[in-house]
């Protein structure tokens, strides 16, 4: 079972994925972690921390850049799928959603919906990476998650506090609205997409409280394996 945490950034995937992993560990759950990009594992992991980086420019083209996100996940595809083969579940912190919800933000709604039919054609079609079984996508405030990734310990792909998209608060709203747009549009491919919040009544909840919920909705998705 392939289970993928999604979000925008600052919302707390990477701790979320690790818990969720450690958790299903203490069940008897044989579980593997992936974690996209992979900046430092493949070619175009690398490649797409060097655009992060702005090495690039601004003015990357979203379809050139989705394309380097899609080859970064061919590259895994050995790897996923080996581990998918042998495991029984499979936790990604980010995946193709990730490529809609932040390429997609930087057009219209039109030009949009071409780019996300394209992405999924290229990642699911032309390069055949395994459809998620589960996305569980952690919604937070634009405005929160600017502070939270201020707090954010250095990345290995670059020395800013903030990467190329982090810094556009415009920007991280349009990728937040995708999110929400795509389960239940016809750009995306998924088993099941569930939403949990980190915010309630205007205020952060705590790793733990959040946790609770992401558990929840992984227990009763995996209720054959858990």
């Amino acid at each position: 079972m392939l289970i993928v945490l999604e979000g925008i950034d600052g919302s707390g995937k990477g701790t979320q994925s690790v818990k969720l992993v450690e958790s299903l560990k203490q069940k008897g759950v044989d579980v593997a972690l992936f974690a996209f990009p992979r900046y430092t594992i493949t070619r175009f992991g690398a490649v797409v921390g060097q655009y992060l980086n702005g090495d690039f420019g601004v003015g990357v083209h979203p379809k050139v850049a989705s394309t380097l996100y899609a080859c970064d996940r061919f590259e895994s595809k050995h790897d996923l799928e080996a581990q998918l083969a042998v495991r029984d579940i499979v936790v990604c912190d980010r995946y193709v959603p990730s490529n809609l919800a932040h390429q997609c933000a930087k057009l219209n709604k039109e030009e949009g919906t071409k780019l996300a039919h394209w992405i999924c054609d290229i990642e699911y079609g032309l390069f055949q990476v395994p459809v998620p079984d589960l996305v569980i996508c952690l919604d937070l405030s634009v405005e929160s998650a600017a502070k939270l990734i201020e707090k954010k310990a250095q990345r290995a792909y670059t020395e800013k506090k903030a990467d190329l998209h982090e810094c556009d608060l415009e920007y991280l709203k349009a990728v937040r609205n995708w999110y929400s747009f795509l389960p239940t549009s016809n750009c995306s491919r998924h088993r099941q997409w569930e939403v949990v919040s980190v915010e309630r009544n205007g205020h952060l909840r705590s790793v733990d409280q959040v946790f609770e919920d992401v558990w929840q909705v992984a227990e009763s998705a995996c209720k054959d394996i858990i």
